[in-house]
C-alpha cells in the first residue's frame, strides 16, 4: 500500500517545556493510519505535520493488514477499558474502607 515517510516531532507531555523529540513516521494512505518508530499506530486522516518529507513507497499489504487489526483492537480495548474503570469508580465511590468489596 502507498505510504508517505516523513519526520515529525513527538512530545510525550504537553506540559513539558523542553525540546521535542524528532521521530520517523509513516502514513499509510489507503488505511489513513500512521505508524512510527516509537511503536505507535493510530488513525490520522492525513500525515501529521512533517519536518522533513522523504517520499513515498509501498508497504506490503500483509503488514498493512496487521497494522489495521492492531489499531482496531486498540480502539476496542481503550473503549472498554474506559467503561470498566468508570463503572468501578462509580461502584467504589463513597467507600472509605481499604478492603471494601466490589459488588456486581
Amino acid at each position: 500500500m502507498k505510504s508517505v515517510v516523513y519526520s515529525t516531532k513527538l512530545s510525550y507531555d504537553k506540559n513539558y517545556m523542553g525540546p521535542d523529540q524528532t521521530i520517523l513516521e509513516i502514513w499509510i494512505e489507503n488505511l489513513k493510519i500512521c505508524i512510527n518508530e516509537k511503536n505507535m499506530a493510530f488513525h490520522s486522516p492525513t500525515p501529521r505535520m512533517a519536518i522533513n518529507h522523504f517520499g513515498t513507497f509501498n508497504l506490503p499489504d500483509q503488514f498493512c493488514e496487521i497494522v489495521k487489526e492492531l489499531v482496531q483492537r486498540d480502539q476496542v480495548f481503550q473503549t472498554n477499558n474506559i467503561k470498566i474503570f468508570e463503572n468501578l469508580r462509580n461502584q467504589l465511590s463513597g467507600r472509605k474502607h481499604k478492603h471494601s468489596k466490589v459488588t456486581k
